[in-house]
């Protein structure tokens, strides 16, 4: 497939639009830079609206959810770490939230060296998102 691959087929493309076989390419170069991890497969997530998705395979089981953040989107450490404490305030009490996993240099978001994309990694959680609804159903 030779198109740009786009978060949805609705949905805006990023920037920078790749081939599903440069996409695959790259996101399986910052799993290994960013993450040290280069024993795994990846499964692109067209579903998604904002980012680019990949599931991330050991073997046929997900284990983690990677993902090329939208650059027009506020994406740096701060909004990171936000995340990590909504999400902590979540898990205490007692509610699953798809963990932030830091990287081989101790943040939570990965740059590529190259493009200067910024990638961020988190343990998959089983299951599908719910529909978006109205802002009332919040």
């Amino acid at each position: 497939m030779k198109s740009g691959l786009r978060p949805s087929p609705t949905g805006p493309p990023l920037k920078t639009a790749l081939s599903l076989e440069s996409s695959i390419e790259r996101a399986l170069g910052a799993l290994l830079e960013g993450w040290g991890l280069g024993d795994r497969d990846l499964e692109p997530v067209p579903e998604g609206r904002v980012n680019q998705t990949f599931r991330v395979l050991a073997g046929s089981t997900p284990t983690h959810c990677l993902q090329r953040l939208n650059p027009d989107l506020l994406s740096d450490e701060q909004t990171a770490a936000n995340w990590e404490a909504a999400g902590s305030a979540l898990k205490g009490a007692g509610l699953e939230y798809p963990e932030m996993v830091k990287t081989l240099k101790g943040t939570y978001l990965h740059q590529e060296r190259s493009s200067g994309d910024l990638w961020r990694l988190t343990l998959f959680l089983p299951g599908r998102p719910p529909a978006p609804g109205s802002p009332s159903d919040a």
